[in-house]
């Protein structure tokens, strides 16, 4: 995360691009770490995304740009601009952009267990 020099005002597009979660999807872009709330502007490459995992916390994905194939907790859906996809805490989810565009999106996480998932298979293979 990069500090503003406006205090609490970010443009995260010019945030630093960091991996969000390497072991288990392809999700890089700018964040921002409040108290409570972490606020992330998430990119994934058209045709990848993130394999099934998990997380104590609670998220929220707004869809901005592209397509995306979205499954939560067994319930599949093709997702595009405008669509939320809520995570309950502990759900089994994974977002897979399809090939035809680049997937961006911004999310919301409760800050109780930070940025990254546990992948469902264990395994740490990107």
């Amino acid at each position: 995360m990069v500090e503003s020099t406006i205090a609490y005002i970010y443009n995260l597009a010019e945030l630093e691009d960091i991996k969000i979660g390497p072991d288990y999807s392809t999700a890089h872009g700018g964040w921002v770490l409040g108290d409570k709330i972490q606020v992330l502007l998430y990119h994934k490459d058209r045709g990848t995304g993130s394999r099934p995992h998990r997380h104590p916390n609670e998220q929220f994905i707004f869809i901005l740009e592209g397509k995306a194939r979205a499954t939560v907790d067994g319930e599949e859906r093709i997702v595009g601009p405008g669509d939320v996809v809520h995570m309950p805490p502990n759900a089994l989810h994974n977002v897979v952009a399809l090939t035809g565009e680049n997937l961006v999106y911004l999310t919301a996480k409760d800050t109780t267990f930070g940025i990254h998932g546990i992948p469902e298979d264990g395994k740490k293979t990107g």
